[in-house]
């Protein structure tokens, strides 16, 4: 701590000790007064420490009871060097207010120039900062689709081909039988048996119709699922 500030610390005890040994107070007053010089001691050991934090509360409770000028410029002291300068400054101006002696004002007067020198050059700092620029949130890439499977392992359409080649191969297999037995009509020896014969290739040709466009059918809805899903 400097030497001034170990001046302010002795200063302030004996300037709240020295009037309570020396004036006739009432014992209420008398009891008030000594329980303020024992936070002022406890303040200005804080304050010697360097723990101006712990100094602070102890001198507002010996200001509290007993409010004198130079406890308000020991708070001053404490609270400028604990880092509160807007606070420091009140508290000087209220000392000011007090009128202290010349000497006292001066240094008083001192350290209000130096906090306000203090609070401009954090301003200054502040003003000199670069904006800070928030990037807007980048939404996450969406994952690949996966992979369709080429269309031969496609189990549906391939099943719908397969199965539409296989009644369309009945279709044309009843056809060819519906010809065979048209053709034997027109070599049968009677009458009856043509017209058998002749029944039996119109029945193999309804066969045969039914397979083809059933089997054209489904081979249609093999190649239009391989066309829309692949």
């Amino acid at each position: 701590m400097t030497c001034a500030g170990t001046i302010t610390a002795a200063f302030l005890v004996a300037s709240v000790a020295g009037p309570a040994m020396a004036s006739g107070e009432d014992p209420p007053y008398s009891t008030q007064r000594s329980t303020a010089k024992v936070h002022a001691e406890r303040g200005a050991r804080y304050y010697a420490a360097g723990d101006y934090a712990a100094a602070i509360d102890a001198l507002e409770l010996a200001y509290e009871l007993d409010p004198q000028r130079d406890l308000l410029y020991a708070l001053a002291q404490a609270t400028r060097l604990n880092g509160d300068c807007p606070g420091a400054l009140k508290l000087y101006r209220q000392f000011l207010d007090a009128q202290p002696p010349g000497h006292e004002a001066e240094q008083a007067q001192l350290n209000i120039e130096r906090c306000a020198e203090l609070l401009a050059a954090r301003q200054a700092e502040r003003e000199s900062r670069p904006p800070v620029v928030v990037q807007p949130a980048i939404p996450p890439t969406p994952p690949a689709p996966a992979p369709r499977p080429p269309w031969y392992r496609d189990t549906l359409g391939g099943a719908l081909a397969i199965s539409g080649l296989a009644v369309v191969a009945g279709g044309v297999g009843f056809y060819a039988w519906a010809l065979s037995e048209r053709s034997a009509a027109g070599d049968a020896r009677t009458y009856a048996e043509s017209v058998y014969r002749l029944d039996r290739a119109q029945s193999r040709r309804q066969f045969a119709m039914i397979g083809l466009t059933a089997g054209s059918a489904l081979i249609m809805g093999g190649v239009l699922r391989y066309v829309f899903t692949f």
